[in-house]
């Protein structure tokens, strides 16, 4: 599953990203998690390019679409 970490911004325009938190770039086991944010582990996690490849055993929440 690819992932791109979500960022923030202070006040001061100063940006982070979260660790454990991002959107579901691409997943092949479950397409509909595509544009979703998942909770994950960052211990099997491979960084490359700002993006995140994390296994799918490794998502352990999804975070509710209010509407």
């Amino acid at each position: 599953m690819v992932v791109k970490a979500k960022e923030s911004r202070s006040t001061y325009g100063i940006v982070t990203q979260e660790e454990t938190v991002g959107t579901v770039i691409d997943c092949n086991q479950d397409p509909s998690l595509v544009g979703r944010t998942v909770y994950f582990s960052v211990e099997k996690a491979k960084k490359n390019d700002g993006f995140l490849f994390v296994p799918f055993d490794e998502i352990y929440g999804l975070a509710e679409v209010i509407e």
